[in-house]
């Protein structure tokens, strides 16, 4: 039995969880058995194996071949302002320690999967800043 969560389910085919175990962030449309039918693209869903074991949690585009974008593997992590602002945080910070970056105008601030933020793009232009969503 499956526990009871605020978020929509997608369950996947028996023997497709592989992927999403080894932490790959994308799950495609031919991987899944079942999703909610109130879940909306753009909403966070949670993934589960054939037996209804929790996977991950992401967000739904049935428009897509990349069905769902996981965000986390935790259970226990809610997707709210929160995890965004630490997510943002950490991509931040991780750019702030490397020295070729110091002093630049022009760099990528957030490259979507690579840190976390599936289809997120952020890029420092001078005194401006280009946000691209990619993913819905």
């Amino acid at each position: 039995m499956r526990p009871v969560s605020e978020y929509p389910a997608v369950v996947l085919k028996p023997g497709r969880e592989k992927p999403v175990r080894q932490r790959h962030p994308w799950i495609f449309s031919g991987a899944i058995e079942a999703i909610a039918p109130a879940a909306s693209d753009g909403e966070i869903v949670d993934v589960h194996d054939a037996q209804g074991a929790f996977l991950a949690r992401g967000y739904l585009n049935r428009r897509s071949q990349i069905q769902v974008r996981l965000l986390t593997w935790d259970a226990a992590e809610r997707i709210d302002a929160g995890f965004w602002q630490r997510r943002v945080a950490a991509a931040l910070a991780m750019r702030a320690t490397l020295p070729e970056v110091q002093g630049c105008t022009a760099l990528r601030l957030i490259n979507a999967e690579s840190d976390f933020l599936p289809g997120l793009t952020v890029d420092r232009y001078g005194d401006f800043l280009v946000l691209q969503a990619g993913t819905l």
